[in-house]
């Protein structure tokens, strides 16, 4: 397949490690920058502040992640990620009722926000034409644009 040149992604958070995952099929070199500094363990970032909450990643969604990452689910799951059953573990008050249980097919898969990314970032890093820019603070897209030119030019 013939490759595009250059992606850049503006924000490593979670969206945006996922599009630079796909992003890396179809661009022959993929940047992405990051405001905050670069995390050494799965621990709450800056730039997120809702980043302290549990996360539920629904079916589909862990779905999604194990389609983009083979193997995320059982690594997460390895190191603390807690599955659920969502019709009968979950108490969902909703639109001023409590909604039944039941008996049913659907997960959940519960785990701090930190965690999911720690492993999606692992799997971005090992893209080898993926790169992260840590501690960058994108202002002004003139200011950008002479970055990847100095970069380009190294």
């Amino acid at each position: 397949m013939l490759r595009r040149g250059k992606a850049l992604i503006i924000g490593g958070g979670i969206s945006g490690k996922l599009v630079a995952r796909v992003l890396s099929e179809f661009f022959q070199e993929v940047i992405i920058f990051e405001r905050d500094s670069e995390p050494h363990g799965p621990f709450p970032r800056k730039g997120v502040p809702q980043g302290k909450h549990i996360h539920a990643l629904l079916f589909a969604g862990a779905n999604g992640l194990e389609e983009l990452f083979p193997g995320i689910t059982e690594k997460y799951s390895a190191s603390g990620a807690v599955k659920i059953n969502s019709t009968q573990d979950i108490a969902w008050f909703h639109h001023g009722v409590w909604k039944l249980r039941f008996v049913g097919d659907y997960t959940t898969i519960l785990q701090t926000r930190p965690h999911l990314e720690w492993h999606i970032e692992q799997y971005v890093k090992s893209i080898r034409n993926v790169t992260i820019q840590y501690s960058q603070n994108v202002q002004n897209f003139l200011i950008l644009k002479k970055k990847i030119e100095l970069l380009e030019s190294k």
